[in-house]
């Protein structure tokens, strides 16, 4: 299992990406939402997630930004796509 270097700043791109740029070098990598698993905030500042068969684990060094609703941001655009999909609500 790969974990990703932690990153500071964040970007959500409206509806089917997030992005997150590297600290130390600022370099952007964009998740597309919904191929992220297991998504969750650990000590309220770092958010976790697989996306394929990498950990992720996203870093947030500003006391303003939250984790939590960057979970929250997440799981509601995932539960918004399978339920139009599928007519389902996970």
């Amino acid at each position: 299992m790969e974990t990703s270097p932690y990153y500071q700043k964040a970007r959500y791109y409206g509806k089917t990406e997030a992005s997150f740029f590297m600290g130390d070098h600022n370099l952007e990598q964009n998740f597309p939402i919904v191929k992220l698993d297991g998504a969750n905030v650990q000590m309220n500042n770092r958010l976790e997630f697989y996306l394929e068969e990498s950990l992720y684990s996203v870093v947030f060094h500003h006391p303003y930004t939250s984790a939590y609703k960057w979970l929250q941001s997440i799981l509601y655009y995932q539960e918004k796509q399978a339920f139009e999909e599928d007519g389902v609500l996970l």
